[in-house]
């Protein structure tokens, strides 16, 4: 029986929110990638994945940094 982990049992900020869960669409989307990056075998398309994840993961890094600041009222340039 397929058992889908969830967002909260692999990743530690859930235990300040325990909470946080991913809606279903989102977990399944997430799985669907996950299992797709599972079943590459090539190894210049999975480093160029990586590559854009990264970036990815940086510009939410800067956008919640940013609307944090603004909400807070504080001027980060």
């Amino acid at each position: 029986m397929f058992n889908p982990v969830t967002f909260c049992e692999v990743h530690p900020v859930c235990a300040f929110f325990p909470m946080a869960e991913l809606e279903l669409a989102r977990r399944f989307a997430m799985e669907s990638q996950a299992r797709a990056i599972d079943e590459c075998n090539d190894i210049d398309q999975l480093r160029q994945l990586t590559k854009k994840l990264l970036v990815a993961w940086y510009q939410q890094s800067d956008m919640t940094r940013h609307y944090g600041a603004q909400v807070m009222g504080l001027n980060l340039r």
